[in-house]
């Protein structure tokens, strides 16, 4: 239990250092302070609408931390984005989600496929000369 919350915090500091020293985000930074937009500079931190701005390094964690915990195990692509949403912001963040999730292994795996029976065989016309 100790090295999940470990990982966590670890995965919460990554998250922190990339915002801090990414030089990508301070052209974005930049540009909301220049439009009084929505990005702000809080405690040297890049944040949307109070949202803290994840980089592309480390999203994939992220998804995975919040989606594959063994405390909440598989939450679904609405209750993914509802938990992600409310404290992270990039670019994308809906359709990241919504592929992570449709590409998880064990999801795919135990899902019961809704197609509709195919129906009776029906053997093919032999020709009588060829």
């Amino acid at each position: 239990m100790l090295a999940l919350i470990q990982e966590h915090i670890n995965l919460i500091n990554e998250i922190l250092r990339t915002n801090r020293t990414a030089t990508d985000l301070a052209q974005a930074c930049k540009l909301g302070q220049n439009n009084k937009g929505s990005y702000t500079l809080d405690n040297r931190l890049l944040k949307y609408q109070g949202r803290l701005v994840v980089l592309e390094s480390v999203r994939t964690d992220l998804i995975i931390a919040s989606y594959c915990s063994l405390a909440i195990a598989y939450l679904g692509k609405s209750k993914t984005r509802e938990l992600v949403k409310t404290r992270y912001y990039w670019l994308g963040i809906d359709c990241d989600i919504d592929r992570f999730v449709s590409n998880c292994y064990a999801c795919r795996r135990l899902k019961v496929p809704r197609d509709k029976a195919l129906g009776l065989l029906r053997l093919l016309l032999i020709p009588d000369c060829l």
